[in-house]
């Protein structure tokens, strides 16, 4: 029984180390206690008193228990800190895409605006043809974003919704469409 409680006691410090590592001081403390109450079992077992032992067992596997229970709890404050993390970075995202789009839907409206007065010179066709190229940019990137979120049925559907009018607003600026129909794409 000692060396049985021996080496549960340097299992349990190696677990110590590892928690500590993990960030989770407070599981590796209660892990730590319980290591030692795990060596004064095995003290007392060396020496013959058995219920000391029993007593020592019973408050390390109490002990033990408290770990798990601390270590879940630190389990799941990483799990929301991380989800705040990527909803965080979906928001930007999201915002860079938006501004990027806006910027998108000005060109469109200033190129309709240039047509409404006059042809469009070569220039300013390469231009459009440059900003359908931007639109296809914005409509991938939405994609790539979409599939990210796959496992989020609603951000993903809103997102192939978005990815899916830029592609049209794209293919109506190929075809040199600059009209209310492009702008709502």
């Amino acid at each position: 029984l000692g060396r049985e409680q021996e080496k549960l006691q340097k299992t349990t410090q190696q677990m110590a180390r590892r928690m500590e590592r993990l960030l989770a001081d407070q599981a590796a403390r209660t892990t730590r206690q319980a290591a030692g109450q795990m060596g004064q079992a095995a003290g007392c077992a060396g020496q013959g008193d058995q219920p000391g032992a029993c007593r020592a067992a019973q408050q390390a596997e109490q002990a033990l228990q408290d770990a798990r229970r601390q270590l879940a709890q630190r389990r799941l404050q990483a799990q929301a800190e991380l989800a705040m993390e990527q909803l965080a970075r979906l928001e930007d995202a999201l915002k860079h895409l938006q501004g990027r789009q806006q910027n998108a839907l000005d060109e469109t409206r200033r190129y309709a605006g240039l047509k409404a007065n006059a042809e469009l010179t070569r220039a300013q066709i390469a231009g459009l043809r440059e900003l359908a190229r931007e639109q296809r940019s914005l409509q991938m990137d939405t994609v790539q974003l979409a599939d990210q979120l796959i496992g989020s049925a609603a951000f993903h559907m809103a997102l192939s919704g978005a990815a899916r009018y830029m592609g049209q607003a794209a293919d109506l600026l190929d075809r040199r469409r600059t009209d209310a129909a492009a702008q709502q794409a």
